[in-house]
C-alpha cells in the first residue's frame, strides 16, 4: 500500500534504522527483527500507528479498528539489504 504513512514519519523510521545498523553492527540488515523490536518504543509508535491499523483492517474484512478484539503483532522485522547484496 502505497502513501499509507507520511513522509516524516518514513523519514524517521528510516534514521531509526540506520540508529539500529550502528547499534547492532554485528547482525545484518535482514536479521533485525523480533528480539530487538519488542522493546522498542519507535517501533512500538510505529507499529500502533492508527494509519497501518486501519490499512491492516481494510484486508481482514471481520475486523473493525474499534474494535475490542485489536489486532496483534507476534513477529516482526525490518526487510533491509545493503547495496549490491542478494
Amino acid at each position: 500500500m502505497r502513501n499509507v504513512l507520511d513522509a516524516d514519519l518514513m523519514e524517521e523510521a528510516s534514521d531509526h534504522l540506520t540508529w539500529l545498523r550502528k547499534r547492532f553492527p554485528q547482525i545484518p540488515g535482514e536479521q533485525l527483527h523480533h528480539f530487538i523490536y519488542r522493546n522498542d518504543p519507535f517501533w512500538i509508535r510505529l507499529v500502533s500507528d492508527e494509519r497501518l491499523i486501519s490499512a491492516a483492517a481494510s484486508v481482514m474484512p471481520h475486523f473493525k479498528p474499534d474494535d475490542d478484539a485489536g489486532v496483534a503483532l507476534f513477529s516482526s522485522h525490518y526487510f533491509c539489504k545493503d547495496p549490491g547484496s542478494n
